[in-house]
């Protein structure tokens, strides 16, 4: 039985500083990950198995007075991949969570293996903006977000107006923010 493909998020500033080479299908690429959980329904969410070895300085303060609120960060390993997990509940060892396969502009809560694999597909990110108050734009908590298909990343993104456009309050703005990409894997 083969594996799906493994879906990431990739930060727009990761391809238009020149940390990466923008992708284009066929091509192989090589990303460290980190896994964020969320509930929230859309195409880079998705439920996975993995199993999850804590850090040994698992628990971090986040600057709580109380020091009640920790941030606790591990290793995943999944099927042919690997990705920093962090996460506000302390767990570990056979673990099943929903949430986003992340690669940030260069950035990993720790140094992970990183992942290869074949490009099969590349969707153009685009999140909602907003200016609720007329004064300056937001990304609309509530929006959905757009994805469009594309043979090539380009090598810059669309900021949708956001620098060139005054703020009103009644206006929704689409800014490109990343990609999201589909891996195989085996296909190496």
């Amino acid at each position: 039985m083969s594996r799906p493909p493994l879906t990431v998020l990739i930060d727009g500033l990761s391809i238009e500083d020149g940390a990466m080479a923008p992708p284009r299908i066929g091509s192989v690429i090589e990303l460290v990950l980190d896994f964020v959980e969320s509930a929230t329904q859309s195409p880079e969410v998705m439920t996975i198995q993995a199993v999850l070895d804590l850090h040994p300085t698992a628990r971090q303060d986040r600057g709580s007075p109380a020091g009640e609120d920790h941030l606790w960060t591990g290793d995943l390993h999944g099927d042919g991949w690997r990705a920093t997990w962090r996460g506000d509940r302390r767990r570990s060892g056979p673990v099943t969570l929903t949430g986003r396969l992340t690669h940030w502009h260069s950035i990993s809560y720790s140094p992970a293996k990183a992942v290869r694999g074949f490009v099969t597909r590349i969707q153009v990110v685009s999140s909602p903006y907003h200016a609720p108050s007329g004064v300056r734009w937001e990304p609309q908590q509530h929006g959905s977000r757009r994805y469009r298909d594309v043979e090539k990343t380009p090598p810059s993104f669309d900021r949708g107006g956001l620098f060139s456009v005054s703020p009103a309050a009644d206006i929704i703005r689409y800014r490109e923010m990343g990609i999201l990409v589909d891996l195989d894997l085996e296909g190496l």
